[in-house]
């Protein structure tokens, strides 16, 4: 796996292509296959002009056309690379996230984009609201 030199403090910028947000497991194909057992299925593909070089690609795996959720990944064509951004996300999910980078940063870092798309899944996720009531059948 390829060590991209750490930008000294004051020279750390998203617009340096030697810079990449921490957070993400990049790995080689042969890993990457192993470790999430990808196997073919339908890949959407969602361009490959993200990042700093603009040479990475996201992409979202699903098992089937009618599969819910599926696996969302990126790419790194420099260094044949891939990341997993979020696993078992529903296609709308991804639709959503990725109609808002596309407003927000076309080039955003792929970390970025999970962020994104972190945020999403936490925001449509079901709270769990405390009671404040006494269950039914308990007296007082």
């Amino acid at each position: 796996m390829h060590q991209e030199p750490k930008p000294s403090i004051g020279e750390a910028s998203s617009n340096d292509p030697a810079f990449r947000l921490p957070g993400l497991d990049w790995m080689g194909s042969h890993a990457f296959k192993a470790r999430y057992a990808v196997q073919p299925g339908v890949d959407r593909d969602f361009g490959t002009w993200w990042g700093p070089r603009h040479n990475q690609s996201i992409s979202h795996h699903l098992a089937t056309l009618d599969s819910p959720t599926g696996l969302s990944y990126a790419y790194d064509s420099t260094w044949d690379e891939y990341a997993v951004l979020a696993a078992d996300v529903p296609a709308t999910t991804v639709e959503a996230v990725m109609s808002r980078a596309l407003n927000d940063d076309r080039h955003m870092s792929v970390e970025g984009f999970a962020g994104l798309m972190a945020d999403h899944l936490a925001m449509s996720a079901p709270e769990t609201q405390p009671t404040t009531h006494l269950p039914a059948g308990i007296e007082l």
